[in-house]
């Protein structure tokens, strides 16, 4: 048989969308948010959460209360790119976000959860040295533990993190964050994001996959 006739398709995969900021783009972002955190109060640490959040907690925008506007253009190109691969138009999206800063100490994590009905979640990496927590990813298939010879397919899936990395994915894939074992203190930006009116869906030859 031709070997061009076998394949296996990963069908129903879920897209989760990276990218490093660099150069002078990072360097304007990181300087952003180094003066937004001068101002930025943090609540007491709250064990149903693990590590600390901003004063305004999941309600706000720190991104937009702070005025990180490059930070925030930043994040607007990088759900544009990420919309295309969702079939979304990105020219005819509208959407309201919360966003918070999230501070993590020796011994802090999260829990694994899910961002409820959010349509795209996201985190960009503030200040980290790689090593002081992981985020991780669980599978959405929840039929893949049922069996043992699919448990393999069940386990965590990490992402490295780095100072300037974002990642875009699904608000309703549970994740969570490692505990940070180390004397370091690991700061991110986190933020919810839903889509609201009506869009435009795009057809196949329209859609461009992010690389």
């Amino acid at each position: 048989m031709n070997e061009e006739n076998k394949r296996v398709l990963p069908l129903f995969a879920t897209p989760i969308y990276e990218e490093i900021f660099e150069d002078n783009n990072l360097a304007l972002v990181q300087q952003e948010i180094k003066s937004a955190l001068e101002l930025t109060t943090f609540k007491e640490r709250d064990q149903r959460l693990g590590h600390l959040i901003c004063e305004d907690d999941f309600n706000g925008d720190w991104i937009s209360e702070t005025k990180c506007t490059k930070f925030d253009w930043m994040i607007n190109d990088a759900l544009g790119r990420y919309c295309q691969t969702i079939s979304i138009d990105p020219e005819q999206v509208n959407y309201t976000r919360h966003s918070w800063i999230n501070k993590f100490d020796t011994g802090s994590f999260a829990h694994i959860h899910e961002h409820g009905e959010s349509h795209i979640s996201g985190v960009y990496y503030y200040q980290t040295t790689g090593y002081d927590g992981n985020l991780f990813f669980e599978t959405p298939v929840v039929q893949t533990k049922q069996t043992r010879v699919w448990q393999i397919a069940s386990t965590r899936i990490f992402r490295p993190s780095c100072n300037g990395g974002l990642i875009l994915f699904p608000g309703w894939l549970r994740h969570g964050v490692t505990e940070n074992f180390k004397p370091d203190t690991r700061i991110s930006i986190s933020f919810n994001i839903n889509i609201v009116g009506n869009f435009k869906t795009l057809s196949p030859c329209e859609r461009k996959i992010s690389t």
